[in-house]
């Protein structure tokens, strides 16, 4: 069998990225958190001497309210992708089913999604817990996308950690409507999709 190269590879060989640094990955986060209001510049100057010196790290600050409560609306309008994001569920019916610390965290190992695709929620949530990793609520996907929007033009982001209603998934995605493009806040049933995965991190710094 002859071997493969990937279209990604390829690219890489011709047009290799400049990764930022640690310190520029802090700084950017940081600064872009407080240019959208959602945390003060100083908020993150506890984590500044121990960033990871490799990988994707995430600057989450503390969730302002229970997720029934947030204007998701508002929220999502700061996340832009070309478009600026809306919430298309009832926020009354979120609910987070795993711990959410009320201090700044930073989220250390991020795995995206991209790992675990076409896997059911239900099958990507044990995956995870017995993996020793800790997946995401909904305020944690919302601080990975308004920061790093992009991720969504690889795949919509399954928020195992939360529920929507009884059964639900809540999960960031790009609209299929016909204001296509646009990110949204959605959920989903407890199906597989090649479109879909959920986002993970192997430990958190307080």
């Amino acid at each position: 069998k002859v071997p493969a190269i990937t279209a990604d590879q390829y690219t890489a060989l011709v047009q290799p990225v400049h990764l930022p640094s640690p310190e520029e990955l802090f700084e950017f986060q940081r600064a872009k958190l407080a240019d959208l209001k959602l945390a003060p510049v100083e908020m993150f100057d506890h984590f500044a001497s121990r960033l990871p010196q490799a990988g994707l790290y995430l600057l989450v600050p503390p969730q302002p309210g229970s997720p029934d409560t947030l204007d998701w609306n508002e929220l999502m309008a700061r996340v832009k992708l070309g478009k600026s994001g809306r919430c298309d569920l009832a926020p009354k019916h979120l609910k987070d089913a795993i711990e959410v610390p009320d201090v700044p965290t930073m989220l250390v190992d991020i795995e995206d999604g991209r790992g675990r695709r076409n896997i059911k929620p239900s099958v990507s949530r044990e995956a995870i817990a017995q993996e020793g990793r800790t997946a995401y609520y909904t305020w944690r996907g919302y601080i990975h996308v308004v920061l790093f929007p992009m991720v969504l033009k690889s795949h919509r982001m399954d928020i195992v950690g939360s529920r929507f209603l009884s059964t639900g998934v809540p999960y960031f995605g790009l609209s299929l409507s016909l204001d296509v493009d646009r990110p949204v806040l959605k959920s989903c049933w407890d199906d597989a999709s090649p479109y879909f995965a959920a986002p993970s991190c192997g430990s958190i710094e307080r």
